[in-house]
């Protein structure tokens, strides 16, 4: 695969906005007949790891965090290490693979005057990314945001050399969701159950113990045990497969408070059957403080969950 030169990419851009001497109005002016200029020529599906870093004065939340695809879907990323301590290590794939392919997006708009990088945001960066795609490292850091949508970078490796101390101005869909990344959680996958729902064949709930409701799939509909029809079947299985977390227990101490909770047969459990004969057990349980639930898949991590599933549970 053909990577851009830093170098001869942004020597290129010079030569594009200015004729002779520049000063940043004239960059400024010229910058649209930049925008056809990539920053990066990559393929997204071919990241193995990401390293992202999160700083700045106005960060609501500081953090790094190394990640690694391990498997064949965007549901395999895994927390590799991070500054946030965590018990469950499962990472938010969607959302990385989206970051990532909004990357190949990023065009320049204009070189950033010279002056010092806290001018920018840039030191320290709000954002800084660093990737692997096959045997190609990168890496771009991002500063403040101009009023006019263009953001301040720079790219500090790009291939199997060091990238430029250039200031860029640069524009693409990264931005906006950097801007949501406020918090280590947005890294972390977000749904109790780890199954694709087109692959559920066949569910049961049971609480205390005892089954309470059953369903099996049949073409595009719902049966249970007897054949008879269950028409509230997809709108639960909705509701159960696509459960939130609220809270992630990454305290060691509190998780060993809430397990014992488990071992009792009180509350519910939850067996989701894959068509890969996969079977994903989720547990909910009550105590005073809120609604704890546990998963086969993402073993020694407990989860806070809405009690509002618990009341729709209720109800059977």
């Amino acid at each position: 695969m053909k990577h851009p030169n830093t170098l001869v990419l942004l020597f290129s851009i010079v030569l594009t906005l200015c004729s002779g001497s520049c000063t940043p109005n004239q960059s400024e002016k010229a910058a649209p007949r930049a925008q056809s200029k990539l920053l990066f020529n990559f393929d997204y599906t071919k990241v193995k790891e990401v390293v992202i870093t999160r700083t700045g004065p106005e960060a609501r939340e500081q953090f790094n965090a190394r990640l690694q695809h391990f498997g064949p879907g965007a549901e395999h990323w895994r927390i590799l290490s991070s500054s946030v301590p965590v018990l469950d290590s499962l990472a938010n794939g969607i959302f990385l693979e989206h970051l990532l392919d909004s990357i190949r997006t990023l065009k320049i708009t204009a070189l950033g005057p010279s002056a010092p990088l806290e001018t920018f945001g840039l030191h320290p960066p709000r954002f800084g990314i660093q990737w692997k795609a096959e045997d190609t490292d990168f890496e771009i850091l991002f500063g403040d945001t101009q009023k006019n949508g263009s953001t301040y970078a720079m790219i500090t490796k790009q291939g199997h050399g060091k990238g430029s101390a250039q200031v860029l101005l640069v524009r693409g869909a990264v931005q906006q969701l950097l801007l949501h990344l406020n918090s280590f959680e947005q890294l972390r996958f977000p749904n109790l159950s780890t199954l694709n729902i087109d692959e559920i064949d066949e569910f049961e709930i049971s609480r205390n113990g005892k089954p309470v409701f059953y369903a099996q799939r049949q073409g595009s509909g719902w049966i249970d045990r007897k054949g008879q029809p269950k028409s509230a079947a997809q709108e639960l299985l909705e509701k159960l497969n696509e459960q939130r977390i609220t809270r992630y227990v990454d305290d060691q101490e509190q998780s060993r408070r809430v397990l014992p909770l488990f071992e009792k047969t009180s509350g519910y459990s939850i067996a989701l059957h894959s068509r890969r004969a996969e079977v994903i057990l989720l547990k909910a349980r009550r105590d005073k403080y809120g609604v704890w639930s546990t998963v086969s898949s993402r073993p020694n991590a407990v989860f806070g969950i809405s009690p509002e599933i618990l009341k729709r549970l209720d109800l059977l």
